[in-house]
């Protein structure tokens, strides 16, 4: 059980770092907060952690943490849009981790993700 809470200890620790990337890339002309919300995983149990979520007039995005426990990501968060939702993995890497962008239906799947890629997949977010 140690382990686990580790596990989810760098888990939020993770998604509190795409969330202060995603504050910068979106600018002042959004409003940020966090909401907590609550997951439960099958070797973790239960725990408390913070969605993300952008308004610009009245457009809503969110980026909600799905699980840490992921078969071949480190863990999974999802961004939900007005035109649907897409996949963000987590992978540990040496230097810290990096961040992926997933679509099926793409080869390859995984893309980096980056500032551009981001405010891409939330476009009419952005556009007024």
């Amino acid at each position: 059980m140690k382990d686990a809470l580790l596990r989810v200890g760098e888990w939020k620790s993770n998604v509190k770092k795409l969330y202060a990337d995603i504050r910068d890339w979106v600018g002042p002309d959004t409003f940020v907060r966090e909401e907590t919300i609550a997951l439960n995983e099958e070797r973790s149990g239960r725990y408390e952690i913070s969605k993300l979520i952008l308004a610009r007039g009245d457009k809503k995005t969110s980026v909600e943490p799905v699980a840490t426990w992921v078969v071949g990501a480190d863990g999974r968060v999802k961004i939900k849009t007005m035109d649907g939702s897409y996949t963000l993995l987590f992978f540990k890497e040496r230097t810290g981790g990096i961040w992926k962008y997933w679509d099926r239906d793409k080869i390859p799947p995984l893309k980096l993700l980056t500032k551009e890629l981001f405010l891409y997949l939330i476009e009419d977010f952005m556009n007024d």
